[in-house]
């Protein structure tokens, strides 16, 4: 997490992001799976993830 808040580094920052991705995306369906109405959380960071990852983009074009 700490490589997100690093100037540069930008491959380990994508690096990071897919780390980032897929844990939210298993953390819902781990949620989703065993039925414990938590989904909203991994999809609440998921969106967050989204917005940080966009606003990178746009700032290091």
């Amino acid at each position: 997490m700490v490589v997100l808040w690093l100037p540069g580094f930008k491959v380990l920052k994508e690096w990071a992001y897919a780390g980032f991705f897929y844990a939210f995306v298993l953390a819902f369906f781990a949620h989703y799976m065993i039925s414990d109405g938590q989904q909203g959380t991994a999809v609440i960071a998921l969106v967050a993830l989204m917005v940080s990852y966009v606003f990178y983009k746009r700032i290091n074009k």
